[in-house]
């Protein structure tokens, strides 16, 4: 498939995150990243311009666990046709395109995610945020097999002592995908991710990465603008029953 810049990266990170257990399933039109945990199947994702007959069929087929999260450029009229094809609503796509340092904010401390102890405190933070307590263990594991991959660089972020957030940027060829953006209730809206936004960034500018995407949440995308992330494309979000019988 032709795909954007976001699926281009998303792709290309996968590729090297297979080492770490995370799978690639691929047609023609389209392609499923597969998590690396079967209790975390929900974190899969499958990618394609248009959800159609075709692609809808391979996805079913080929999916291993029960529901599959689909991202489409553009809307399908399948959600019509096949009752186990739900339609979530639309994400905004963001882009920044930078090669000069952002200001960073002494108040917080920034730390790499270098080992086991590190993954289980961003797990904890991930689950909480999230509002999926009941995973933690099994993210902390699937999250460790990630120390693995050279591209993919977490960062937890500090209030005082206190572990307050947590960043995920992973690289592709030609732009950085920012994910698990996330900051504990007591800690909003005091810049913390912000500061976590640019100390982060500011490290792939020194690999001379310029561009870097996302998928925002209507939450974060405020913090996102403020940074010069501008939307770039819409992703029409589905959900498929893939449940064998």
């Amino acid at each position: 498939m032709e795909k954007n810049l976001l699926q281009k990266t998303l792709y290309e990170i996968n590729q090297q995150k297979q080492v770490a257990g995370y799978k690639t399933i691929e047609s023609d039109d389209g392609f499923i990243i597969v998590w690396n945990h079967p209790a975390l199947y929900y974190y899969s994702k499958a990618h394609c311009n248009t959800l159609t007959e075709q692609n809808y069929i391979f996805f079913k087929k080929n999916y291993p666990f029960q529901a599959l999260g689909i991202a489409a450029n553009h809307r399908s009229s399948l959600e019509n046709v096949h009752s186990d094809l739900i339609f979530n609503g639309t994400s905004d796509t963001m882009l920044l395109e930078q090669s000069v340092h952002l200001t960073e904010d002494s108040r917080y401390k920034i730390k790499l995610v270098e080992n086991k102890e590190d993954i289980k405190i961003f797990a904890q933070i991930a689950s909480e945020v999230f509002n999926h307590p009941e995973i933690c263990e099994n993210l902390t594991e699937s999250l460790t097999a990630d120390l693995k991959v050279m591209n993919c660089h977490k960062y937890i972020g500090y209030e005082g002592n206190e572990a307050a957030g947590i960043i995920e940027l992973s690289e592709g060829e030609e732009a950085v995908f920012i994910s698990w953006a996330a900051v504990r209730k007591n800690f909003r809206r005091k810049g913390l991710c912000h500061a976590m936004l640019a100390y982060a960034i500011n490290r792939e500018i020194k690999k001379n990465f310029t561009k870097f995407v996302l998928v925002s949440s209507s939450e974060g995308k405020i913090v996102y603008q403020l940074l010069g992330f501008k939307d770039f494309a819409l992703r029409y979000n589905y959900t498929l029953e893939c449940k064998k019988d």
